[in-house]
């Protein structure tokens, strides 16, 4: 058996390993003991606790400045582990490496560009919408109309169509304040790259 306390307010109590199932409790603080001392005599809690078999997780993931570690599984889907403490954050990924055979830790930190990926491609949606629906806005500013109805346009065109309608200074307007957010945020992701801690393995544990 093996077992961590959590420290803050925001961590999970109390996070046990023992007999291949790892287990997240929540119990009342004056609970805390008497969970744990239930984990030493082969006894599970029932309440405020989580179990996953360790042979259900994929992979071990921690990116540096979290206070989480990811447990991912099947399907895409994932527990957190809340821990907020540095140092049981690493004592928990240096057990797993340790404990599971042929697991591997890989240490992966993501360039200015792999960081800043996703809002820079939602910047260039953004610059292609803008771009769409400009001469749209000005033509509707000279006093042109475009029927939309009986299905007469694709249905993202009648939204281009739409904000177009609007009048050119707020179709600026919106879809500058929209490019701000984009390019905001990969100013942020790409000035801090992040770091992530993965443990990965393919074979049964011992």
């Amino acid at each position: 058996m093996k077992c961590w306390r959590g420290k803050e307010q925001s961590d999970d109590k109390i996070i046990v390993i023992v007999s291949k199932v790892i287990y997240r409790c929540n119990p009342s603080d004056f609970e805390i003991d008497q969970y744990i001392t239930d984990f030493k005599n082969g006894i599970i809690p029932q309440k405020n606790v989580t179990g996953i078999p360790l042979h259900y997780i994929q992979e071990i993931i921690h990116q540096e400045g979290k206070n989480h570690i990811r447990l991912v599984m099947a399907k895409d889907s994932e527990e957190h582990l809340k821990v907020s403490d540095e140092l049981i954050r690493q004592d928990i990924l240096n057990f797993f490496k340790n404990y599971i055979v042929n697991a591997k830790l890989t240490t992966e930190k993501y360039s200015w560009l792999k960081a800043g990926k996703k809002p820079l491609i939602a910047a260039g949606v953004v610059l292609g919408l803008f771009l769409w629906t400009l001469p749209y806005a000005i033509s509707y500013d000279n006093g042109y109309e475009y029927d939309v109805s009986n299905g007469h346009y694709f249905t993202l065109t009648a939204i281009i169509l739409s904000f177009a309608s609007l009048g050119l200074k707020n179709v600026i307007a919106i879809f500058s304040a929209l490019l701000l957010i984009a390019l905001t945020s990969f100013y942020l992701k790409s000035r801090n790259p992040p770091t992530f801690h993965t443990i990965r393995w393919r074979q049964e544990l011992e």
